[in-house]
């Protein structure tokens, strides 16, 4: 849902696999990830 309107139509698969709105992927961007690289890259940008 993007301003009360959806925006992306098709399978879970289809949506998370390639996402077309610019909104769904950022929302999919700002998603944390659990990976212990993931994690260091974020502590490393958020220090710097």
């Amino acid at each position: 849902m993007y301003f009360g309107e959806a925006v992306e139509y098709g399978s879970r698969d289809e949506v998370f696999s390639d996402p077309k709105h610019s909104y769904t992927k950022t929302l999919f961007a700002a998603t944390p990830r659990a990976d212990v690289a993931s994690i260091k890259a974020r502590l490393a940008k958020k220090a710097a």
